[in-house]
């Protein structure tokens, strides 16, 4: 269900996770405990001990605006960084050396530039791209509809999270 954080806008983050939290078994809350001080709300600077049970948190190390791509799987950007390690483990292929000379790096990162170039001239000429996996175009297709489906308020975020944590709704 932690997997499904990603995926809900995130001004829902809070509440999605306070479901989470009380769903998890008992042997996971370990790990819920952990997400939530580091990614959710942050550790507890002091808690009163009133009638409500007020409790302050530091801001999280790592806050949820930071690695939620919820926007970015909307406008149809890639939620992940894999792009760019493929570009870096090219170019490390084609450099071949662990320390070159300046002019060697230079000259290959030309050789990069035009074929960077080649590759978009043949996009805008109408040269289709290599097909993804039918698998992947298969769970993108379902976490667009779920997404849809939480932002028109056809699933509440207890569904969303339940059904987006099922091994077939999974984006490779």
């Amino acid at each position: 269900m932690l997997y499904g954080l990603a995926y809900v806008p995130t001004a829902d983050v809070p509440t999605a996770f306070v479901i989470i939290r009380a769903t998890m078994p008992a042997v996971g809350q370990p790990l819920v405990q952990y997400f939530d001080s580091t990614y959710v709300n942050g550790p507890v600077a002091r808690s009163a001990r009133t009638r409500t049970n007020h409790v302050v948190h530091r801001p999280p190390m790592f806050h949820p605006t930071m690695w939620n791509v919820a926007e970015l799987f909307k406008h149809d950007l890639p939620t992940t960084n894999n792009h760019v390690e493929t570009w870096h483990r090219r170019l490390q292929t084609l450099i071949a050396i662990d320390h070159p000379s300046f002019y060697a790096c230079l000259h290959k990162l030309r050789q990069e530039q035009r074929h960077t170039e080649v590759a978009i001239m043949r996009s805008n000429s109408g040269f289709r791209r290599q097909r993804q996996r039918r698998s992947v175009t298969e769970n993108t297709l379902r976490l667009t509809t779920l997404m849809s489906d939480l932002r028109c308020g056809r699933k509440d975020l207890t569904v969303f999270s339940v059904e987006l944590d099922t091994p077939s709704a999974r984006v490779s």
